[in-house]
């Protein structure tokens, strides 16, 4: 089984990845057009219009790697205790496109117990909302939990994976149809080659 790094839906930067590619096909589009007729007034309406996305990319990138740096520094503080995953939350969540047309999103949330040093108490928390479930590629519950300085933020690390994708899941009955998260990476990944295509055939015409 491949070894990757999940991050927090709030650290993702995957789709920035898929609009570039858009924004670069427009653009593209637009310098084509104007080296083979010259430029003309209207072209201006669809350079401003690009510039929308364009900026849409730019504050999703900083607000991933703002929080990417809040983890860095959690994980520089030190504040460090072994954690257990003992339970997994699946969310629907709603929202509109741009069409209008009702979307849903899976978040999972993994719930994770960790030990106060000083009371010896048990505690809990829900960690950071992740889109793909996580607990279906790990081979143990236990974790790393780091604290911020304000004891409040908590950020998971070490995560162990299943070097087979038949090993048992840490926590049962939490399967579930793969595509539901597979499926909408396939669909980016086609358009995202279809649009490198339509570039190579503009400038190659």
């Amino acid at each position: 089984m491949i070894v990757r790094k999940f991050r927090p839906v709030q650290e993702e930067i995957t789709g920035v990845w898929f609009q570039t590619a858009f924004i670069i096909f427009w653009y593209s589009t637009i310098l084509v057009n104007i080296l083979r007729s010259g430029f003309r007034m209207n072209y201006l309406i669809f350079i401003v219009a690009g510039l929308l996305p364009v900026y849409m990319v730019i504050q999703c990138a900083r607000s991933a790697y703002f929080y990417r740096r809040e983890r860095r520094e959690a994980i520089r503080l030190g504040d460090v205790r072994p954690g257990k995953i003992v339970n997994v939350v699946r969310k629907i969540e709603t929202y509109e496109d741009s069409s209008r047309r009702r979307q849903y999103h899976h978040y999972y949330y993994l719930t994770v117990e960790i030990m106060n040093l000083d009371t010896g108490i048990a505690n809990e928390f829900d960690s950071q909302a992740y889109r793909l479930p996580v607990h279906r590629y790990l081979s143990s519950p236990y974790v790393q939990v780091y604290t911020d300085e304000t004891g409040w933020k908590h950020y998971i690390e070490g995560f162990q994976f299943k070097e087979n994708k038949h090993e048992p899941d840490i926590i049962a009955g939490t399967r579930e149809f793969e595509d539901t998260s597979v499926f909408p990476r396939v669909v980016q990944a086609v358009v995202l080659l279809m649009i490198i295509l339509s570039i190579v055939k503009q400038y190659f015409r």
